[in-house]
């Protein structure tokens, strides 16, 4: 069985997906340990740059209780939504369909009830919490917004009338 990465890394090879990018940061994360200065000698590009150093700008300096709120409102409860959207259509190449079937299904049935119950018992009763942990996710949700933005902009114009 094939792990979440090595599932998504062979579907991408299936669509053509230029993986380079991910590579070189790969390589680049091994020999430095420093994301922000992977994502730059990687030249990663601008779209999943910036969304990954937002993201690791939450891990760096957030309170548990913001990382949960995070993973919980800014991922896992949305992505099988997102995710199932692309399944609709015909134009899904098998490989990443059975990725994205498979993440569906874990974030559905298993992260996001458990990522809930951990927000709400790291949030508690406490006012303070629910609104820094709110403010997390709604950066979260315009940095992801803006990674999907910079995608779309990337994407040939042809590529465009599908969706």
């Amino acid at each position: 069985m094939l792990s979440h990465f090595e599932m998504c890394l062979a579907a991408m090879d299936q669509a053509g997906a230029d993986r380079a990018p991910l590579e070189r940061f790969l390589d680049a994360l091994a020999a430095t340990g420093d994301v922000a200065r992977s994502l730059t000698l990687a030249g990663v590009p601008d779209a999943a740059d910036q969304f990954v150093r937002s993201t690791w700008r939450v891990i760096d300096r957030g309170e548990a209780f913001e990382l949960a709120a995070v993973f919980a409102f800014g991922r896992e409860s949305l992505i099988p939504a997102m995710f199932a959207h692309v399944l609709e259509g015909e134009h899904c190449m098998p490989l990443l369909r059975d990725y994205l079937i498979r993440h569906v299904q874990l974030d559905e049935e298993v992260h996001t009830p458990l990522a809930m119950r951990m927000v709400a018992t790291l949030c508690g009763d406490d006012p303070a919490r629910w609104a820094t942990a709110r403010r997390a996710v709604l950066d979260a949700l315009e940095a992801r917004t803006r990674m999907w933005d910079g995608i779309v902009a990337r994407l040939p114009d042809d590529d465009l009338a599908v969706a």
